[in-house]
């Protein structure tokens, strides 16, 4: 039996899978650089040979990537942090009016982040970082990736809400890294 969901929620269920996978394989090599960075200098160090200081800005550049990167994937995932069992206590329409404006607060958040760090890498695009000298926008693109992806993320949940295709909320056992 074919699936009855509109052509445009199959493809936006097509742009969170693909897009998951994307940010998720991201995170992980950024991870990877990060935890390579690290241990290359404490080698260093533990031999005597000196420090190396490039691993500081190999390790925040990526660390960013990671941070912002679990963000996303948090929204992907619909694991926001909530107090729902209060919202739970409230009777539907109420539940489904507070779910829908949440939505609308959190596009228009991400909106205002996508915007001010459009304009703040106007700004650091002048300026590079001290040792490997790249340039100062490299610690901005992080945090303009997953604002345009949470906000897409975002008004996603927002139309299915408004369609009444909302999917449940996953339980904790069902969500990364909890080893379901």
């Amino acid at each position: 039996m074919a699936d009855a969901s509109p052509a445009w929620d199959r493809v936006a269920q097509a742009y969170l899978s693909a897009s998951r996978v994307a940010i998720l394989a991201a995170a992980l090599v950024m991870f990877v650089i990060m935890v390579a960075a690290n241990a290359f200098n404490m080698t260093v160090r533990t031999l005597s040979l000196g420090d190396v200081l490039w691993h500081q800005e190999i390790s925040i550049l990526a660390a960013m990537w990671v941070y912002f990167a679990a963000y996303a994937l948090i929204g992907k995932e619909d694991a926001y942090i909530r107090v729902e069992f209060l919202v739970d206590l409230l009777p539907q329409r109420i539940n489904r009016t507070i779910q829908i404006l949440v939505r609308v607060v959190t596009i228009v958040f991400q909106g205002a982040v996508v915007v001010l760090t459009w304009r703040a890498l106007k700004v650091v695009s002048v300026f590079q970082t001290h040792i490997l000298e790249w340039p100062e926008y490299f610690f901005y693109i992080p945090l303009l990736v997953a604002g345009v992806d949470i906000a897409l993320t975002e008004c996603i949940h927002l139309a299915r809400a408004l369609a009444g295709r909302s999917r449940e909320r996953l339980s904790p056992r069902n969500l990364i890294g909890t080893g379901s």
